[in-house]
């Protein structure tokens, strides 16, 4: 696993592409900051109350944004971590190393979401100014910066068992963003219907499907807090933490897919 990793970070760390994809990563969280206070620093004087609701605003709005992009560029740093080996006709010559089909695996995962990882602890000085205004703890950011590593993890899984079912970058790319998109617009529209059917899952106050506790969307919504202290969702906290078990369960399946799958191809 150590030298797949060393290699495959060493590649993709390089060049200007890197450097430039941050850089552009958080000049738009920067703009969509900039923007939230241009639009609720409209006057020289507010009281406390005012100031948690910009910090409470500022906070959800670069949780979204930074959701969105992670959905966005996780597919397309793993969809081709394997199929681009076997398109430039090299998987074999990885696959008569020393190295298990589960080092293999888990190498090329960890390789490829290390720039995922890297976007996420990069944007925290950018989240840190919602403690400026209040309202939103460091407990919350914990939590939504954990939700966020989760959905990376999940998706970044069901990328890499893709780019091994399929033999080109290109097709594994597309076929991951599908899936993505299915994960999250698919299921929202799909908590939608069945809420409509009132086909629930549990008891308490708003019960909710199951395809709610497998959306990274929904979970993200149940944990965006309001002046209250509460969900803008007005659902259940405890969403997000079952998603997050979700996406690991479906992460350790994937991984465990696909290594038996090379080890099919070494065989």
């Amino acid at each position: 696993m150590i030298p797949v990793l060393v290699k495959e970070l060493r590649t993709r760390m390089r060049g200007w592409r890197t450097p430039a994809v941050l850089t552009a990563y958080l000049c738009a969280l920067a703009a969509v900051c900039y923007m939230v206070l241009q639009n609720r620093l409209t006057s020289s004087a507010f009281n406390n109350l005012q100031a948690t609701q910009i910090g409470i605003d500022l906070f959800n709005a670069l949780a979204v944004l930074q959701m969105v992009l992670v959905i966005f560029v996780t597919p397309a740093t793993t969809a081709a971590a394997i199929s681009g080996e076997r398109q430039r006709q090299t998987l074999d010559l990885l696959l008569v190393t020393r190295l298990t089909s589960i080092g293999i695996t888990v190498g090329k995962l960890l390789a490829a979401i290390s720039f995922d990882l890297l976007l996420i602890i990069c944007s925290l000085p950018i989240f840190s100014l919602v403690f400026l205004f209040g309202g939103v703890g460091p407990d919350r950011v914990l939590e939504v910066f954990v939700l966020f590593i989760a959905t990376v993890f999940c998706l970044g899984s069901i990328g890499l068992l893709v780019s091994v079912l399929t033999r080109r970058a290109n097709s594994a790319t597309v076929v991951t963003y599908v899936i993505a998109l299915l994960m999250t617009l698919g299921l929202g529209l799909a908590t939608a219907y069945l809420q409509l059917l009132n086909l629930n899952v549990g008891s308490g106050d708003k019960p909710l499907p199951l395809t709610a506790y497998l959306d990274p969307g929904f979970a993200l919504a149940t944990v965006l807090p309001n002046v209250d202290g509460g969900s803008v969702s007005g659902f259940s906290f405890d969403v997000w933490q079952i998603n997050i078990l979700a996406d690991g369960a479906i992460s350790v399946m994937c991984i465990g897919l696909a290594a038996t799958l090379l080890r099919q191809h070494r065989a």
